[in-house]
């Protein structure tokens, strides 16, 4: 097991990414190009997935790289959203995704209406 304070936590973190998004460890096992056995054991934080197959994990869940990771985004903007924020943003399956950009649109519309 490699000893590490992120990697178990980045492999439960791709684990619940790739359940969101209703993908088995098989399909993303061929998405990746690498064996299932590595996806699980990467999900369990036995070993971990190289730099490229991380890069092309966060491309195709839209999550970044830093909050893959670390469980948090570097971002200086997006740091000042609750946490519970980022991970729907970064975890969240495409209806909590979709719910949680509705909510923004809404909130836009009103700051437009405050600034008139």
């Amino acid at each position: 097991m490699i000893e590490s304070d992120f990697i178990g936590p980045m492999g439960k973190r791709i684990a619940k990414i790739r359940k969101a998004h209703d993908v088995t460890q098989d399909k993303l096992a061929n998405m990746l190009a690498v064996s299932s056995k590595h996806i699980s054991h990467s999900e369990r934080g036995v070993s971990c997935l190289s730099l490229d197959n991380l890069i092309e994990f966060c491309n195709l869940f839209d999550c970044s790289l830093d909050y893959l990771v670390w469980g948090v985004t570097k971002d200086k903007a997006a740091s000042k959203l609750p946490q519970e924020i980022i991970d729907i943003l970064n975890q969240g399956n495409p209806t909590q995704q979709d719910r949680l950009n509705k909510i923004f649109e809404l909130f836009l519309e009103v700051s437009k209406e405050d600034n008139k």
